[in-house]
């Protein structure tokens, strides 16, 4: 090795970081090598930018003095060849070297020398493409140091907290500052919704936020389980010219959302940032998935402490009922007439019956996520289950206009759990549908099975409400709701044993448009 080539790469400074690195380049080169200009350029994206430029102190009029230089300074298309073609060339008298590290593939970028006394020779390429190749490892491993320090800090923040909002503003704070991006946002996969939601975004969208993003390059990223880079005008605004879009998931688990990155410069992501957007995300990945379980552990004991005041109630009250006519019969100085007695029989008969389905409910949840519920399917007419549901709660329906539309049909299934969720549904309209209004129950054939509808002119369901309904604990809150009491595992129950069948259950608008309309679909071959 050269004395002069030794002495260069001794002067560049080990472990340093990368803009000093890069700024130290030109100077260390054009002092230790004899030349009067140079200049480092460094590919981003599918451009060649300038990065730092070192010029003798007694020569600063670099226009005046080196036309050939400020010509390449100019040239893309010749800085660009020499980086593509990775061959050192002298153009116009200038020495262009790409920096293209040992074993590695592509340039990245190249060195412009310039000498005002006489032009570069080509027997000076051979040493400065050797001084490259070590720069070329030089600038990798800076990089890599920055970006393992950057991964340090962005993981320390995220994980400084547990709230999803403070994490995801944390992210994208950190996404604005430190790439080309001018609109960052996370969407978040919704089962509910069935799409990807959008959880944050800067600048902020508060129209948007909470709604299903149109996106369809990063739909592409959520299904493909991998980063899409846009490299053309994206779709999703007029004023973005290229971004990148890159799932959220964790090791060997699906697609949890998506971040999406754009910018209004064309090609603003070197395949660089992208490597630097891909590893962020991994330890956004995390940060998310920690927030959103600690979220869901938070929601379920708030349900928790929901359901055992509810269930306290709902039992205090049968039990204070029961207790107090018992007492009263048991008092011996009292005489009761043969009729008196026997309503206050049939009370407590009743609030027994109604101890016995709580019970029985609370049971139900134990067994269905046990996942130990046995299905004795049988041959079974739904018409003539459904008639008969309707003659045993002919006392409970009289205040209302019970109309129905029954289909012969019969499918193999547990006939018990059917009848238990559609008296469920149909106990549900009558509570919440004011006397003298409508009640209509349906069965039709559709495809391979079969739906049941249950519609009412009652107080109605919100939609967005309606997803939340079928979970554990959940109630719609309102003052009627309040009024009738209820543990809030019904619908949870329904929805589980409707499932255990293969089948689903959903709340849609009913045909008159007030009130509230559930449907359930059974599969099975119709006979």
């Amino acid at each position: 090795m050269q004395p002069s080539l030794r002495r260069t790469i001794r002067n560049l400074k080990p472990g340093q970081d990368l803009d000093s690195l890069l700024q130290q380049i030109p100077q260390v080169i054009g002092h230790h090598l004899g030349y009067d200009r140079c200049l480092l350029f460094l590919n981003e994206g599918k451009r060649i930018e300038p990065v730092s430029l070192w010029i003798r102190q007694d020569d600063r009029d670099l226009l005046a003095h080196a036309p050939s230089l400020a010509e390449i300074l100019l040239d893309e298309e010749a800085r660009s060849e020499a980086s593509l073609t990775g061959k050192p060339s002298i153009v116009r008298g200038c020495g262009l070297i790409p920096i293209r590290p040992i074993g590695e593939g592509e340039s990245l970028g190249i060195i412009v020398v310039d000498r005002l006394a006489s032009p570069i020779e080509e027997a000076e390429l051979e040493t400065l493409s050797l001084l490259a190749d070590f720069l070329g490892l030089a600038i990798l491993n800076a990089r890599q140091l920055k970006e393992i320090s950057l991964l340090h800090r962005i993981s320390n923040l995220l994980s400084s907290s547990l709230e999803l909002d403070v994490v995801l503003a944390n992210l994208l704070k950190e996404l604005s500052q430190i790439l080309p991006v001018d609109h960052c946002e996370v969407l978040l996969h919704s089962n509910e919704l069935g799409g990807l939601v959008l959880a944050s975004c800067s600048p902020p969208d508060s129209e948007m936020t909470g709604r299903i993003s149109p996106c369809s390059i990063a739909m592409a990223a959520f299904e493909g389980r991998k980063a899409v880079p846009l490299w053309t005008d994206c779709s999703c605004s007029e004023r973005l010219r290229s971004g990148i879009c890159t799932p959220l998931l964790l090791t060997d688990q699906e697609p949890f959302g998506v971040v999406c990155l754009g910018s209004r410069l064309t090609d603003a992501f070197a395949p660089s940032l992208l490597e630097t957007v891909a590893s962020i995300c991994n330890q956004a990945a995390i940060a998310i998935h920690n927030a959103q379980q600690y979220q869901i552990q938070k929601d379920l004991e708030a349900l928790k402490g929901e359901f055992l005041s509810t269930i306290s109630h709902e039992l205090r009250t049968p039990l204070t009922s029961i207790k107090g006519f018992t007492e009263t019969l048991l008092k011996p100085e009292m005489d009761f007439p043969a009729e008196a007695r026997q309503r206050i029989l049939e009370i407590i008969s009743r609030q027994t019956d109604h101890l016995s389905k709580l019970i029985e409910d609370i049971l139900a949840v134990s067994r269905l996520e046990a996942a130990n519920m046995a299905l004795p399917v049988t041959e079974t007419s739904l018409d003539e289950v459904i008639r008969q549901i309707l003659d045993s709660l002919q006392d409970t329906l009289a205040p209302f206009e019970v109309t129905t539309n029954l289909a012969p049909l019969v499918l193999f299934v547990d006939r018990n759990k059917i009848a238990q969720v559609l008296i469920n549904l149909i106990g549900n309209a009558s509570k919440y549908t004011p006397k003298g209004r409508k009640i209509e129950v349906s069965l039709q054939e559709k495809g391979e099975g079969a739906v049941i509808r249950i519609a009412d002119q009652g107080i109605g369901i919100p939609p967005e409400s309606r997803p939340a309904l079928f979970k554990k604990f959940s109630r719609l809150d309102n003052s009627l709701t309040r009024k009738t009491g209820g543990t809030g595992l019904g619908l949870y129950i329904s929805a589980k044993l409707i499932e255990a069948h293969g089948g689903r259950i959903w709340i849609e608008d009913p045909p008159w448009g007030e009130g509230t309309c559930f449907g359930v679909f059974l599969p099975g071959k119709i006979s």
